[in-house]
């Protein structure tokens, strides 16, 4: 069931709540101390998920009107659903069996994700407009009984020139490639590490991107796996030169992806220890391109964080309970509000 909620407010922020029947899509104000409105409430699903299962997914479109959102149905079907929030239209967009979670392109008119497939003709990374009837292209192909293929999409660069995909090799870890949708398929070569045909290249280690300083300083986040790899944080420029690396940590921990503040002097990141459980505190530091840094939070009831629109502010969903939640502040600067995490009000949640 999905709710218009009118004009997008200039500082937004979508969130999910729940899974399966109890999945929730809510939108954020940011300018005001107010709790998030319900875009989507769900329904149920035809097939209880398994536990490894991830049962939903969305990406927005950079003015926050369009969301393409992935609901697992069963082990054979997949869907994506084009949802315009302003006036609560929901359409299915594509079908099928392996599909992963969608990347929306800035300008809400591109959507790309991996398909995973013993067919050699439909594995691959694809490419689909959200408007009109056309079909998917591919734009990666892969070997489809490798470990860790097709490429799966990381994040579309702000003019929408380049996706950044991420190529597994498996006990090689992942690595971040970009690729220019407009010239033709490529096909990604395991052995090598190197894209064939097209116009792609693969830019390093990583799992993470952000986009924000623009092609010339790509942030890349990058986490070693249990088969090897690096734990940094650095900037790459697509068009070729060394990386700068940025922080690379002196104990065992994953990083969560780096996000630029908006003057792009600092960025915000997580850190927990690779061994813990439910229960295992996770630190929130920004940290400035000097390399001096804060701790802003640490609790394991933290989110990973997002920087306001004007970088003023630092949110994440923080403690609560079952049924309620909270988006606060990290910085102390103001904002921020309470919510219910399955419907009712602050104050009586469901």
């Amino acid at each position: 069931m999905t709710t218009a909620v009118g004009t997008i407010p200039p500082a937004f922020h979508y969130f999910s709540v729940g899974q399966g029947e109890g999945f929730r899509l809510l939108l954020f104000d940011e300018d005001r101390a107010a709790p998030p409105v319900v875009v989507l409430t769900s329904g149920r699903l035809p097939v209880a998920p398994g536990p490894d299962v991830q049962s939903e997914a969305f990406s927005v479109s950079a003015d926050g009107r369009v969301l393409i959102l992935m609901r697992w149905l069963s082990p054979q079907q997949s869907s994506y659903f084009a949802l315009r929030p302003e006036t609560g239209e929901i359409r299915t967009l594509f079908g099928g069996a392996g599909l992963g979670p969608p990347v929306i392109s800035p300008d809400g008119q591109r959507v790309a994700f991996a398909r995973t497939s013993d067919d050699r003709e439909v594995n691959g990374l694809w490419v689909l407009a959200v408007a009109g009837a056309a079909g998917p292209t591919r734009l990666v192909t892969d070997a489809p009984q490798r470990v860790g293929s097709p490429p799966r999409p990381l994040a579309w660069s702000g003019d929408g020139k380049w996706l950044a995909v991420a190529p597994d090799l498996g006990e090689g870890g992942s690595q971040v490639g970009v690729v220019d949708p407009t010239a033709g398929e490529t096909h990604f070569n395991a052995t090598t590490n190197i894209f064939e045909g097209g116009r792609a290249r693969v830019l390093g280690p990583g799992y993470a991107v952000d986009w924000r300083a623009g092609e010339h300083a790509v942030l890349i986040t990058s986490t070693r796996s249990l088969f090897g790899g690096r734990t940094f944080i650095y900037t790459v420029d697509v068009a070729g030169g060394p990386a700068r690396t940025l922080y690379a940590p002196t104990g065992d921990v994953v990083l969560g992806p780096a996000l630029w503040h908006p003057s792009l002097d600092r960025y915000a990141t997580t850190e927990r220890p690779v061994v813990g459980g439910p229960g295992t505190p996770l630190a929130v530091w920004v940290r400035r391109v000097d390399g001096t840094a804060t701790k802003v939070a640490e609790s394991p009831f933290v989110s990973s964080p997002w920087w306001s629109g004007d970088g003023t502010k630092l949110f994440a969903i923080t403690g609560g309970d079952d049924s309620t939640g909270a988006i606060s502040n990290l910085l102390g600067t103001g904002g921020g509000a309470a919510f219910c995490k399955r419907g009712g009000v602050v104050g009586s949640c469901n």
